[in-house]
Formats: structure tokens, C-alpha cells, sequence
């Protein structure tokens, strides 16, 4: 018998739209069973920097207009 086991990567929430440059919005990363750290980064540096704040939460600023999706990664490799 094969045992499957399925975990889940989550940030929350899980799109933004922050309506002018500097605005903040606060994400919270999650996944079933793991009890460690996260890493961040926006994929467009330029429209929004994405910073750590405490234990599993993150800050999100606007930086100018536009769109970039930030992904949360688990130290074990899984991706948001």
C-alpha cells in the first residue's frame, strides 16, 4: 500500500490591489504540518516590494503602477 501524503502552500489573501504607491497589505503564509520559515520575493521589484514582518507574515508595499505576482516559498521547496 502506498501512503500519499498532501500538504498545502497558502498565502492569504491570495490577490491584492493596492490603490496607490506606498499602500501596505499584510499576506499570512501557511502550509498543512510545517513548522518553518518562509521566503519571499516579488517578481516585478519595481510595481511592489514584498518584506517579512513577523513569524509568517509579510508586507506587501506598492512601489508604482502595475502588476507582479510575489511568491512565498517554503524552505522544503514549496511554492505560492
Amino acid at each position: 500500500m502506498t501512503r500519499l501524503r498532501c500538504v498545502l502552500l497558502v498565502a492569504l489573501p491570495d490577490a491584492i490591489a493596492l490603490t496607490s504607491i506606498g499602500a501596505t497589505q499584510a499576506v499570512a503564509v501557511s502550509e498543512t504540518g510545517y513548522g518553518g520559515s518562509f521566503t519571499s520575493a516579488s517578481m516585478n521589484a519595481a510595481v511592489a516590494a514584498v518584506s517579512p514582518g513577523s513569524g509568517t507574515s509579510f508586507t506587501v508595499t506598492a512601489v508604482a503602477v502595475g502588476t507582479t505576482t510575489i511568491r512565498f516559498t517554503a524552505l522544503n521547496g514549496l511554492v505560492a
